[in-house]
């Protein structure tokens, strides 16, 4: 049994709270709770009538769980939609009822106040903390303002738990009385709150993208404003709520709190600090005079929330490595591991509460071992990493980083199995509607790789005579080891010479020579079963020669023609060992078209400069006839990609036939079929010859209006260790690639756009 390293990381359960719009008391009640949850602050609030902004909220926040507020039958009618965020607690509440009253089910802020007691409090002469508990009236027109900003512990029957007691038995308190009419305190963002004790040791996993601190602008009756100011700071904004109506009141906190953002030290030299300003979209002009000397507007909007714009980070705890025993005997390799040191108390009075632990392995077990634990983020597929990875289908959850397992936080110990490649990728189709199943040349290309010893074994494949040698003599013709040298070298017929000097650095196997010779690759062909070594006889009787394999020779043998039997011992004088093809390289169909596969996955695989990819061979699709037309992709490749989306390729591999219309069009709409939101669709053409112009034309038709997406290879990109060693002689193209993008990008400057090296 081997070892895995993982990296892991625990976090509170991300929950999206759903209301109907309008829905004040709803809207009251889902920030009550959220101050009742360690991480509370960081859940959003979602009005689910605004149905293209809802649905970006979900996206953006990365959600866990939905959870109604509002108990209307629209409000289910949108939870239910989401059928891969399953409630993943088996009561559907935040409280139960114990023996001794009632128990959280999901981390409490039970866990911040003990670890800010035991770090801060006890055992200290002088506390370094004090919590500062505003109260205000229900009547105060920024009530719900003043519950947004600093939080409350009123206790209430609907939570069950008095946290307000637990926190003044716990913590030195202040508590400030905010009269209907009063100023607030002009550095009251300054104090540690109840909103505070809710992100406690908590730490984004990336910045926010629009991270400058500031204001929202609106009204504090306006139930959207409330609503968006809640969910930017739920987005890890430092911001504040102005609402004009209240300047007098507001006046003093917004002149400190513009005051100490130009003190900032500014985030790059010649950039000074500005405020910004959020407000709804308004077709009137809003006065932004008094918010500073630099300040900037923003639109609340959908369009916020797309990740390309404002990006919630994901709060956690900090990551730790852990060290995971591999089970690799089984049909899937799996692992079993101890759970790292937990940031919250494992007492077993908390043992109801759940979190969420992510884990991610540092590097993935080898492709040869039949699996992997690499997760794409495809949330849609929650179900699926829950039955066939850890086994309970609704506390599964993909995640940028890895897969998220919500446990108990009295959970020590945690098991997972991997996942096959190629039954991941056909679920990557089949939950956008498309049938993959493989393809009778992809069976064949798969038992060729494994037979190779992986992609990287396969480099033999890119000499241009390796390929030769194989397609020059059928499975019933024989060939000596000089005539192999010979085609593998590509020796020139007149002076007899190779020409192999583009291949001596090729490294394909340990090798005590500095250089490649053709001699050492055919060594290696026979190593790998390529080719089996035999003797070539004549039959005293029929005279017709025939082949033998090493093994099956004896000192007398059948002829295979005429079926007589003679002794082989006179014609051993003087005789050339014979070669001749085997296994699926005897197949004359040329592999299904298995080496421009191999070849181009070969790439792909090198690109990634260790990163291990997911990928599979020869797939057959089909679905919607109106979206695509039934079609095969010689092979489909998973990476991770950038802004949270993974990139998947699928392509055409030719030898040496034309990229056609059709093959174009059939990938065409494959890749048109797939959501842009969770993926970036690459197209993959290529082939062991040049392209012509047509060809050219053809793949160019398929790029994306908005992005590069076609990646071309002839054997000017195939043939070489790195994809444009040979390119970069002749054109200007960036040799430094890591990613489908990147190949994407330096396709364009090589067909598309060709720069031709000045001489």
């Amino acid at each position: 049994m081997s070892t895995l390293n993982l990296r892991i990381r625990y976090r509170p359960i991300r929950i999206g709270f759903c209301l109907e719009a309008g829905d004040f008391k709803g809207l009251r009640t889902a920030l009550q709770l959220t101050h009742t949850l360690w991480g509370g602050r960081y859940n959003p609030v979602i009005t689910i009538n605004d149905r293209e902004h809802a649905t970006a909220l979900v996206e953006a926040f990365k959600i866990d769980a939905l959870f109604p507020i509002s108990d209307t039958l629209g409000v289910r009618k949108f939870i239910k939609e989401y059928t891969y965020l399953p409630w993943p607690i088996i009561h559907e509440t935040f409280f139960i009822e114990g023996i001794r009253g009632k128990l959280a089910n999901v981390l409490d802020i039970h866990h911040p106040i003990r670890k800010i007691y035991n770090e801060h409090v006890r055992s200290v002469a002088i506390p370094s903390v004090k919590i500062s508990l505003f109260e205000w009236d229900d009547a105060d027109p920024l009530a719900d303002v003043h519950l947004a900003t600093f939080g409350e512990l009123k206790y209430s029957g609907t939570f069950g738990i008095d946290y307000q007691t637990l926190l003044e038995k716990h913590l030195p308190v202040e508590k400030k009385k905010i009269g209907v009419s009063d100023a607030l305190p002009k550095q009251a963002f300054d104090a540690t709150t109840v909103n505070t004790i809710t992100t406690y040791a908590l730490a984004p996993d990336r910045t926010s993208g629009w991270s400058d601190p500031g204001f929202y602008l609106g009204e504090a009756s306006e139930f959207w404003d409330v609503v968006n100011y809640w969910n930017l700071r739920a987005s890890n904004l430092d911001i504040l709520f102005f609402d004009s109506t209240q300047e007098a009141r507001l006046n003093e906190l917004r002149a400190e709190f513009v005051a100490r953002i130009e003190k900032r030290p500014e985030p790059h030299p010649g950039w000074p600090n500005q405020t910004a300003i959020w407000m709804r979209g308004r077709e009137e002009k809003v006065e932004i005079n008094g918010f500073g000397t630099r300040a900037s507007t923003f639109i609340v909007s959908p369009v916020v929330w797309n990740g390309l714009n404002l990006v919630p980070p994901m709060m956690g705890f900090g990551e730790k490595s852990v060290l995971a025993s591999l089970d690799a005997g089984r049909r899937s390799p799996s692992v079993t591991f101890q759970l790292a040191e937990k940031p919250f108390l494992p007492d077993a009075e908390f043992h109801t509460q759940h979190a969420v632990v992510t884990v991610s392995p540092l590097v993935d077990i080898h492709s040869n071992q039949g699996g992997t634990f690499q997760i794409p983020f495809i949330p849609e597929l929650n179900e699926y990493f829950g039955r066939e990875a850890y086994f309970i289908w609704d506390q599964a959850r993909a995640e940028r980083n890895g897969l998220g397992i919500i446990i108990k936080v009295t959970q020590d110990n945690l098991s997972l199995n991997s996942l096959r490649p190629r039954d991941l990728i056909h679920k990557v189709f089949d939950v956008f509607g498309i049938q993959a199943k493989p393809s009778m040349p992809g069976l064949i290309t798969a038992r060729i790789v494994k037979q190779m010893g992986g992609l990287q074994g396969c480099r033999v494949f890119k000499l241009t005579g390796a390929r030769q040698l194989i397609q020059k003599y059928s499975h019933l013709q024989s060939f000596t080891r000089s005539a192999a040298i010979q085609i593998i070298g590509q020796n020139d017929n007149a002076t007899g010479k190779p020409s192999f000097e583009k291949f001596e650095r090729l490294f394909i196997e340990q090798r005590e020579t500095g250089n490649l010779t053709p001699e050492d690759a055919f060594t290696y062909l026979l190593k790998k079963g390529v080719f089996r070594a035999g003797l070539e006889f004549r039959c005293p009787h029929c005279e017709l020669e025939f082949w033998r394999h090493l093994d099956e020779v004896k000192t007398s043998i059948h002829c295979e023609y005429c079926g007589n039997t003679f002794d082989v011992t006179s014609q051993l004088r003087d005789r050339d060992w014979r070669f001749r093809r085997t296994g699926l390289f005897g197949r004359d169909d040329h592999q299904q078209g298995a080496l421009p596969v191999i070849l181009t996955l070969q790439q792909l695989d090198t690109v990634m400069g260790g990163r291990t990819p997911i990928f599979t061979f020869g797939t057959n699709l089909s679905g919607d006839p109106a979206k695509i037309t039934d079609c095969e992709t010689d092979f489909v490749f998973m990476s991770a990609g950038y802004r949270d989306k993974w990139d998947l390729a699928i392509g055409e591999c030719k030898t040496n036939q034309a990229i056609v219309k059709q093959d174009v069009d059939n990938l065409r709409k494959v890749a048109d079929s797939l959501p842009s939101n969770r993926l970036n669709v690459y197209v993959v053409f290529a082939k062991l010859s040049p392209f012509t112009s047509e060809e050219i034309k053809l793949c160019n038709s398929v790029q994306d209006e908005y992005r590069w997406r076609v990646i071309m290879f002839s054997d000017r990109e195939l043939e070489p260790y790195h994809p444009y060693d040979w390119a970069t002689e002749q054109f200007e193209v960036n040799r430094t690639v890591i990613s489908l993008e990147d190949l994407a990008k330096s396709t364009h400057e090589l067909y598309f756009d060709p720069k031709p090296k000045k001489k």
